[in-house]
């Protein structure tokens, strides 16, 4: 209801069941349950795949450039023998 002239605003569904599912799964959907720790704990799992796919690039780019200098280093000696 709106509150400065007592206009409905919308109707909630008589079904108290789907009531309740439906006020657990917003709080899911936007975390409001468990408060700040659960929050918290939520944004570190979002962020988790993130981070492992910047280290995995990380360790990719530094094991080419080893790969490619061992490489030199193979081709430098045949050269110089």
């Amino acid at each position: 209801m709106n509150a400065s002239n007592g206009e409905i605003l919308y109707k909630t569904h008589p079904n108290w069941a789907i009531n309740i599912y439906n006020a657990w799964r917003k709080g899911l959907h936007f975390a409001t349950w468990g408060g700040l720790t659960t929050r918290l704990i939520t944004f570190a799992f979002g962020m988790m795949p993130l981070v492992l796919m910047v280290t995995g690039l990380v360790v990719w780019r530094l094991k080419a450039a080893a790969r490619k200098r061992g490489k030199n280093r193979k081709t430098d000696a045949a050269a110089v023998a």
